[in-house]
Formats: C-alpha cells, sequence, structure tokens
C-alpha cells in the first residue's frame, strides 16, 4: 500500500467518450500535488488519504449493490449521503475546463458520486470564497438559461420558476448546498473540443467546503457529463 501513495501526487489523465468514435483527454490535478494552483492549502497526511480513499471506495461499492437508492429526492430537493464531499474525493481532484464565448476559464472539482455539474455565477452575493472571478453569464453570447415551460425543466429536479427560469437546490449531507438556475452553455474542453448547450447550473447562492474552486462537475449518470 505504501508504495502506491506518491502516485497521489500526479497528473492523471480523465478519458471522456464525446461521440462515437471521437474521445478527449483532459489532466486531472490533485489538489495537494505539484501542479495544482492550491499550494496554499494545508496538506493532508497521509492517514487523512488513505483514510478517505477507503470512504470513497466503501460509498462506491454500495451504490452499485444498491443502486441509487442513497440519492434521495425530497421536497424538490436533492439530498446527497454526508460522505459525498470532502470525504469521497470531491475536494480532491481538480480539472480545468473553459465556459461562455468568449471561453473563460474555470477550476472545477470533479466528483464520481454525483451527477450535476454546476459553477458559480456572477451575482452571487451569498456564494462561497472561489479563486477565480464569478463567472458572469451576461458576457457570454451563448449562454441561455432553461425556461420553465420547457421539456427540459419538466426532466430535471427542480425546485420551482424564478423570472420563468428552471431553479434547482442541492442539498448536500454535510450541509453545503448549491441553490440556482439550469442553464445551456458552451463548454470548452479542448480547443478542438467544444460542447454547444451543455447542461449545467449556473450557482446564485452556494455554501459549504468547495475549497476555493469555481464549481463541480459530476460524472455520475442522468445530467452528469
Amino acid at each position: 500500500m505504501a508504495s502506491a501513495l506518491p502516485f497521489f501526487s500526479l497528473i492523471l489523465f480523465l478519458f471522456i467518450s464525446i461521440a462515437g468514435t471521437n474521445h478527449t483527454f483532459l489532466v486531472i490535478t490533485h489538489r495537494h500535488g505539484p501542479c495544482s494552483s492550491f499550494t496554499n492549502k494545508k496538506k493532508p497526511t497521509w492517514k487523512e488519504i488513505l483514510l478517505r480513499d477507503q470512504v470513497r471506495v466503501d460509498y462506491l461499492q454500495n451504490r452499485v449493490s444498491k443502486g441509487n437508492s442513497e440519492l434521495q429526492i425530497q421536497n424538490s430537493e436533492i439530498s446527497i449521503p454526508t460522505n459525498i464531499g470532502s470525504a469521497i474525493g470531491t475536494n480532491e481532484y481538480i480539472i480545468t475546463i473553459g465556459f461562455g464565448t468568449p471561453e473563460v476559464t474555470q477550476t472545477v472539482d470533479i466528483d464520481t458520486g454525483s451527477d450535476l455539474c454546476w459553477i458559480q455565477c456572477n451575482p452571487c452575493p451569498p456564494c462561497y470564497s472561489q479563486n477565480d472571478p464569478l463567472f458572469d453569464p451576461s458576457q457570454s453570447s451563448s449562454y441561455n438559461p432553461i425556461s420553465c415551460n420547457s421539456d427540459d425543466c419538466s426532466q430535471l429536479p427542480s425546485i420551482g420558476c424564478s423570472n420563468s427560469q428552471c431553479g434547482y437546490k442541492q442539498v448536500y449531507g454535510d450541509g453545503s448546498y448549491i441553490t440556482g438556475v439550469y442553464s445551456y452553455e458552451t463548454l470548452t474542453l479542448t480547443p478542438s473540443d467544444v460542447i454547444n448547450n451543455f447542461l449545467f447550473g449556473c450557482g446564485h447562492d452556494d455554501e459549504g467546503l468547495f475549497q476555493g474552486t469555481d464549481g463541480l462537475v459530476g460524472l455520475g449518470r442522468a445530467i452528469s457529463l
């Protein structure tokens, strides 16, 4: 087990299938690795890293054995178990992608245990502190909020309408939460891999243990990337 520890600091590659035979490789950086932009953050001990990995494995195995029963929708809010978040690695690995037209670089956490992709958007007075400027949808020509009467909104776990826009609220078991508007935007993975009308959450009221990143990319099923 000890021989595998140094690999936590290496840059890994995330393989994402876009469509057909086209594929994209993104660089994943460990939050506390030598290539991370979060070098001023306190690094976890090896014991803490191993504990988080074990919790992550236990959770994923439990989800496979029980399906998605732990992901509950109550009162139009998504409630995600406490062990999602910093415990299973939401705050461990980060990627840099582009949102909007013109493209704005965003550094986001990645999480295999949740589905929604979201970033913090301006205005966002009650949002947690992040290193980069807030994404401003008013400055993007490709931004398009989903309307309440659209088919897409009816298929999403929405909390209702605000200014005729489809809203969401996702609550994590550790008390963290994100609230905003389901929207479409241009997502740039690499200069040659651009996804138009990418569904994401544009957050305007977010609080929790997200540790300075601009948002989160959920790599679970359903509405994820």
